[in-house]
């Protein structure tokens, strides 16, 4: 009997260790990179979607990620992580190359704490590491006072990191908001004009 009890616990625990570590990416609490046409990211393409239509839907979406297709064709360098017991995609990040270096330009996670934390330090990283980004609001507050990622405070780098932009160069925030970072601009996304600075190791 006794036998029979540790027999079906040992079946019990590998059946559970077999779903913890099932994953569609093949690993689980890692950043994988990979190209938006690789056989792998097509097979997470929903996955994926449903992170970005979520993480932009208070905006009203993401202006250039609206579709699967739309998102492999503008971001195709490409993180993404499994941070929990199912196999589904948590974790998020797209980029392209630009000036040389690599622009994240939408990420996402599934709102979980583990997955939103995960998602925070793998921006840190790669923001310190060769990425750059354009960022504002709580996104600018995360990156600058508490990251502490460098900022660009040259209105003729910025420019040539966003060329054919139509740029409004103020310096200073026009708000008065983060006190003593001068790079900010406004340029018009999706229709309406937003206020950026750019963050990163450009």
């Amino acid at each position: 009997m006794n036998d029979l009890h540790t027999l079906k616990l040992f079946i019990r625990e590998a059946i559970i260790s077999k779903r913890v570590i099932r994953s569609k990416i093949g690993v689980k609490n890692t950043a994988v990179r990979l190209r938006s046409h690789e056989r792998l990211a097509h097979s997470i393409h929903d996955d994926v979607q449903n992170i970005v239509t979520n993480a932009y839907a208070k905006i009203g979406g993401h202006a250039k990620a609206n579709t699967a297709a739309a998102l492999a064709d503008e971001y195709p360098d490409w993180f993404v992580a499994d941070t929990d017991a199912e196999p589904d995609v948590d974790v998020f990040i797209g980029g392209s190359p630009r000036a040389g270096k690599e622009k994240l330009g939408v990420s996402g996670s599934d709102a979980s704490p583990e997955a939103k934390q995960f998602l925070l330090n793998l921006k840190k990283r790669l923001l310190t590491h060769g990425w750059w980004a354009e960022v504002s609001g709580a996104a600018a507050h995360i990156a600058i006072n508490k990251q502490h990622i460098s900022f660009v405070n040259s209105e003729h780098k910025v420019r040539s990191l966003l060329p054919g932009k139509d740029i409004t160069w103020h310096g200073e925030h026009p708000d008065g908001l983060f006190p003593g970072t001068d790079g900010w601009y406004s340029r018009s996304i999706g229709g309406q004009q937003h206020v950026k600075i750019i963050v990163g190791d450009i």
